[in-house]
């Protein structure tokens, strides 16, 4: 797994830090693993670029496939079976389909094999939006910066995640639940995965 951004750049964004104590720099290290981990679910892509073998259920018919792993570098095999065991199965010859690399989609030709019916494919190839930490935040910045805000955000109300609120007095307060910010779901939102 790869962090989507570093705790220099979310220390910058709760004002500074420079001088924080090694127990405040650990619940953001853990914040930023976290949150990273959550966004790549939410995103449903793989972040790491990667070797990957991704095994897809074919339906008949069926000639547009989305990989999870992109942007994809390159595909070196794509196989079709119709039971999910690839050890007898040939290569598909690459003038039966293509490949989007920057979107992330395997585009069959009419009349090619996965198209005739159901089985499995198997891509084997190489993919995904950063190499590592810093090749992910040049790659994908708002991303990045996406990650800052919901660290900085989680990491001021890690002591109130939500619920009621007792003060002195008796008086309650209801503050909302911990999730994820509006700006940065309309950023997630723009670079999830969408199923074909």
């Amino acid at each position: 797994m790869v962090n989507l951004t570093t705790q220099a750049r979310v220390k910058e964004h709760l004002g500074g830090m420079a001088s924080a104590p090694a127990a405040t720099l650990a619940i953001i290290d853990q914040l930023i693993v976290a949150a990273s981990a959550s966004f790549e679910r939410y995103l449903r892509r793989r972040v790491l670029e990667a070797a990957f073998t991704e095994v897809i259920y074919a339906r008949e018919g069926k000639r547009v496939y989305a990989l999870n792993a992109y942007p994809v570098v390159s595909v070196t095999s794509l196989k079709f079976a119709t039971q999910n065991v690839f050890t007898a199965s040939t290569a598909i010859a690459t003038t039966g389909y293509s490949v989007d690399l920057e979107g992330g989609f395997v585009r069959f030709q009419p009349y090619s094999a996965p198209f005739f019916g159901a089985g499995y494919l198997e891509v084997i190839g190489v993919g995904g939006m950063g190499t590592d930490t810093a090749d992910f935040i040049v790659n994908f910045p708002d991303i990045a910066q996406a990650a800052d805000e919901q660290i900085a955000y989680a990491y001021m109300r890690r002591t109130n995640p939500g619920g009621n609120i007792t003060f002195t007095g008796g008086a309650t307060q209801h503050t909302s639940e911990h999730d994820y910010l509006k700006g940065v779901m309309r950023t997630l939102e723009k670079h999830r995965r969408r199923g074909l």
